[in-house]
């Protein structure tokens, strides 16, 4: 959600009153509050949230540099621009959250139907009607799969549930530095404080460079550089991912077997009945008419047809 320029500077003279860097010249605020101790900072926002509510939260604004239009007016026009992108999964990731929202979205489109339904979810997965240019600009792709030992799905379930506070995606947790927070460093070990740091630095570098194997220091608590991180390229070669564990090793074909079903036998059942939609309707051929019409049977004689039913 953009914001305007008027109420992002009131947040910044309220925030910077607050650690003493009030000044009449902005250059003197933005550079006092870029000295500021992280920790400071964060308090003094914190008790303005608990004084102002939502007044103080943050977001972009319309800069016509970064942000050119309202995210409203963006989708109206349709305007993409091709850009990479760096995306992935968590290991226990699930659809109920998705599933969800979509319904929620489909509904206050007026979109009620079971049909639409499995639709937009479909397309939220990168089904047939995917917006092809999201899926071209799939760059770098990583696959969370790290446990601090080899538990069952149920222990990971009952592992997470215990990290009270924490309920956000794993990937997310680790990739904005959780590990270190003051409330919930105590539940992780210094091996997933070491590995949250190495994926900060990953994403960092995307986000300043867009390559994350930029050599770009995060952290001085990283004493040599980072595995390579190879990109995706979406051929039979290709379908390169990181492995976002405490080894950090390179994969090709994220769950290929798992999605063999779909992948294979259906694209090959799709060419051998020259199917037409997602939802195996087949074309009407004279081959298939001829398929599908009964085989001419002669009329069975009455005792016959009494003899079987007994």
């Amino acid at each position: 959600m953009v914001i305007s320029e008027k109420r992002a500077k009131e947040q910044v003279r309220f925030l910077a009153a607050e650690v003493g860097c009030s000044s009449p010249n902005n250059n003197d605020v933005l550079t006092c509050l870029q000295g500021t101790d992280a920790g400071a900072l964060n308090a003094a926002q914190t008790k303005l949230l608990a004084q102002r509510g939502p007044f103080q939260t943050w977001g972009p604004i319309v800069d016509n540099l970064y942000v050119k239009e309202t995210p409203s007016r963006m989708l109206q026009h349709k305007k993409v621009q091709k850009i990479d992108l760096l995306t992935g999964s968590s290991e226990q990731d699930g659809l109920i959250s998705r599933a969800k929202a979509i319904k929620r979205f489909e509904e206050t489109q007026g979109r009620v139907d079971k049909t639409a339904f499995y639709q937009a979810l479909q397309n939220s997965l990168g089904g047939d009607e995917a917006n092809s240019q999201i899926q071209d600009a799939a760059v770098w792709f990583y696959s969370l799969e790290h446990s601090s030992d080899d538990y069952t799905g149920f222990s990971k379930a009952l592992e997470k549930a215990t990290r009270s506070g924490l309920d956000l995606p794993e990937d997310v947790v680790y990739a904005f530095g959780l590990p270190f927070h003051t409330n919930y460093k105590s539940q992780f070990s210094s091996e997933e404080q070491i590995l949250s740091l190495k994926i900060m630095q990953y994403v960092s570098n995307f986000v300043k460079t867009g390559n994350p194997n930029f050599p770009y220091k995060f952290s001085r608590r990283i004493s040599k550089e980072l595995p390579a991180w190879p990109m995706y390229l979406a051929h039979s070669n290709g379908t390169n991912y990181k492995e976002f564990s405490l080894s950090l090793t390179n994969n090709q074909g994220l769950k290929n077997s798992e999605c063999s079903f779909w992948n294979d036998y259906i694209q090959r059942l799709k060419e051998s009945t020259r199917l037409q939609s997602p939802f195996l309707q087949t074309e009407k051929t004279p081959e298939s008419k001829l398929m599908a019409s009964p085989a001419p049977t002669s009329p069975k004689q009455e005792k016959e047809g009494y003899n079987r039913r007994k």
